[in-house]
C-alpha cells in the first residue's frame, strides 16, 4: 500500500467535503504484509480521516491473528469458502460463529461474503451475523446501472458534495 495516495481521501475528509464516513477500504493480507511499515502508516491515516477499514477474505491467508490489532481495521470480511457450506458443515459454522465473536470483542463489524441462498442467510444471521454480500442479493453490474436500480426510489437523490 502507497502511503502517497492517502491524502486523495484524506484531505476531502479533513476539509468536511463528500460522504467520506461511508467510504470503506478492502484490504488483503498481501496487501498490508508486502509493505508492513508503509501500510500501517497509510492505513492509520486514513482510518483517522474516517475512512473504513475492511480486512477482506479473512481466514484464507496466512495472517496471524496480532495483524487484527495492530493494523486500524473497522471491519472482518469473512471469506466466501466458510460462507459456501455454513448451512451443511458443523466445522464451517463453528469457525464463523468463532470469527463473529472474535470480531465483536475487538469492536469491529462483520460481513460475510458469498451469501447465495436463504439457508446461508438464515444460518449467519442464527450466529449473529448481519450484514452479507453474494448473488442473493445482488449479482454484479457496471457502475453505471446502480444508479437506476438502487437509486431511483422516491426520497432518494445523488447529492453533489461540491
Amino acid at each position: 500500500m502507497d502511503a502517497s495516495y492517502t491524502h486523495v481521501f484524506a484531505r476531502p475528509a479533513q476539509a468536511g467535503e463528500g460522504p467520506i464516513a461511508q467510504l470503506e477500504l478492502e484490504i488483503t493480507e498481501t496487501t498490508v504484509l508486502r509493505h508492513d511499515s508503509q501500510s500501517t502508516k497509510a492505513l492509520k491515516r486514513l482510518k483517522g480521516a474516517g475512512v473504513g477499514i475492511a480486512f477482506d477474505d479473512f481466514g484464507t491467508g496466512f495472517a496471524s491473528l496480532s495483524l487484527l490489532q495492530k493494523y486500524p481495521l473497522t471491519r472482518l470480511k469473512i471469506d466466501r469458502s466458510f460462507i459456501s457450506r455454513i448451512d451443511r458443515k458443523a466445522g464451517d459454522a463453528a469457525i464463523v460463529e468463532a470469527v463473529i465473536r472474535m470480531a465483536t470483542s475487538l469492536r469491529l463489524s462483520v460481513i460475510a461474503e458469498g451469501v447465495e441462498n436463504a439457508e446461508q442467510e438464515a444460518a449467519l444471521i442464527e450466529l449473529g451475523c448481519l450484514e452479507a454480500q453474494g448473488y442473493r442479493y445482488g449479482r454484479p453490474m457496471p457502475a453505471s446501472d446502480i444508479v437506476g436500480r438502487y437509486l431511483s426510489s422516491p426520497g432518494t437523490s445523488l447529492r453533489s458534495s461540491g
